[in-house]
């Protein structure tokens, strides 16, 4: 792995971080007061928004659109001018992670009291699935079952089919799981990380 110092910065710490699906010399960064979006090749700041986010996530397939979650609603902007275009709000507490589907149409976002998925399109709530005191920590859309989430909460990792909003499978874990990866190469692998510092691989 090799270093490359092209400049890109923040005035306060950098929460979270995002490369274009298909222009992979645009990178998305943000903090809590702004959002910026790099040229890699020009290194340059190409744009910014003065509001930042705890979360950002750029639309996939399309690169269009960027989810920004910040406290316990998700701004949507339009990616290559940072202008608004909807607000995901109804969830109570904070959201603690967020996702795309791979299609960019669907939006998945957990906060420790419920599960949540929207539509991209309208900015309509789609589904929600309570908790039930598990605080749930982290989502992915399930790399082989579209209609599916994967959740992470305290001491848990749950499956939840989209369409009936019902667990499916869920495994009962030593620790909370923190951080959820899904792979979209052919083997289809699930990473999770801990809170005891472990990452596991599940298939």
């Amino acid at each position: 792995m090799c270093y490359m110092d092209v400049g890109l910065g923040h005035g306060g710490r950098v929460r979270s971080l995002d490369f274009h699906p298909f222009d992979n010399n645009t990178l998305c960064s943000s903090d809590f007061a702004v959002i910026k979006v790099w040229d890699l090749n020009q290194q340059i700041l190409d744009n910014s928004f003065k509001d930042g986010g705890r979360i950002v996530r750029v639309q996939p397939v399309y690169g269009r659109l960027l989810a920004v979650a910040n406290g316990n609603a998700i701004t949507i902007l339009d990616y290559h001018n940072l202008v608004f275009v909807r607000k995901l709000e109804g969830q109570v507490k904070d959201i603690k992670s967020m996702c795309w589907d791979v299609t960019g149409q669907m939006i998945a976002s957990v906060s420790e009291d419920e599960a949540r998925v929207w539509s991209a399109g309208d900015g309509q709530c789609i589904g929600s699935y309570p908790s039930k005191e598990r605080k749930f920590q982290s989502v992915i859309f399930h790399p082989r079952y579209h209609k599916a989430l994967v959740i992470g909460g305290h001491k848990c990792l749950l499956s939840l089919n989209l369409e009936s909003m019902s667990e499916y499978t869920m495994r009962d874990t030593q620790f909370s799981i923190t951080a959820l990866a899904a792979s979209r190469a052919r083997n289809q692998f699930i990473a999770s990380g801990s809170d005891d510092g472990v990452v596991k691989i599940w298939k």
